[in-house]
C-alpha cells in the first residue's frame, strides 16, 4: 500500500520485436488426449470411492466387510487344495489367514 508505480516508456520502445508467440493453437493430440483421459479417471475414481464407501457402511463397516472377505478367500483356498486341481489354494489359504489376523487380534495378556 501507498507505494509508487512509475512507467518507463524507454523499457518499452528497447523490445520492438513484437510479442513472443505462445503457440497455442499448436495442436498436441497425445498431450490432449492423455489430459482428457486423466480428467475422466479422476472424475469417475472419484465417485466410484464414494459408492464403495458407502456400500461398505451399509454392509456393517469395514471390520465386517474385511473379515467376511478374509474369510471367503481362506474358504476359496481350502477348496482349491480340497480339490487339488489349482497349485494356488495355499497361497489364498495364506493370504486369507492373514486378513482374517488382521481382522481379530489375539486378546491381550494380563502382566501381573
Amino acid at each position: 500500500m501507498g507505494e509508487r508505480v512509475s512507467i518507463r516508456p524507454e523499457a518499452a520502445e528497447a523490445s520492438e520485436g513484437g510479442p513472443v508467440p505462445l503457440d497455442y493453437g499448436k495442436k498436441d493430440t497425445v498431450g490432449d488426449w492423455s489430459r482428457r483421459i486423466d480428467a475422466w479417471l479422476r472424475e469417475h475414481f472419484e465417485g466410484l470411492m464414494q459408492s464403495i464407501g458407502a456400500l461398505i457402511e451399509r454392509c456393517g463397516g469395514r471390520r465386517r466387510f474385511g473379515f467376511a472377505a478374509g474369510l471367503g478367500i481362506l474358504g476359496g483356498g481350502l477348496g482349491l487344495c480340497i480339490s487339488g486341481e489349482f497349485c494356488l489354494g495355499p497361497t489364498l489359504m495364506t493370504v486369507g489367514a492373514f486378513v482374517l489376523g488382521l481382522y481379530l487380534p489375539l486378546p491381550k495378556k494380563d502382566e501381573k
